[in-house]
């Protein structure tokens, strides 16, 4: 990214800022299985003890309004943009978090994945 923005000035950056700022997520759209949902709300706010995967929302919140600039807002995310990124995680191509994803991913099927990226999907906004 850092190569991306480095010809930016400082006020094309407020203004990219500004820009996505005013952006409307389309957060609500689910999908049609309420079987996979509820899978992902449980593994959301609840984890799995069985497989020690502990609740997103201890790290990302409730709502899934994050807590910046650790944990990010995931609320109303794209479900495939947001299962590609645990799957990064699981498998190491993405490792900006210490670590932390990784060892919970590794815990979780890939079922178990596509569910929370639907719930994730569903979850109304909040800024």
């Amino acid at each position: 990214m850092a190569s991306m923005v480095a010809a930016l000035t400082q006020e094309d950056m407020e203004n990219l800022g500004a820009f996505y700022d005013a952006q409307d997520a389309a957060s609500g759209a689910v999908s049609g299985n309420k079987e996979l949902l509820e899978i992902g709300k449980i593994l959301y706010h609840g984890g799995n003890i069985e497989n020690g995967v502990p609740a997103c929302a201890s790290c990302h919140g409730p709502t899934g309004s994050g807590v910046p600039p650790h944990y990010p807002m995931l609320a109303g995310q794209h479900a495939e943009y947001t299962l590609v990124q645990l799957n990064l995680f699981n498998t190491g191509d993405r490792s900006n978090d210490d670590g932390v994803m990784k060892k919970v991913l590794t815990r979780m099927s890939g079922e178990q994945k596509r569910a929370v990226s639907e719930y994730i999907q569903g979850m109304p906004l909040t800024k």
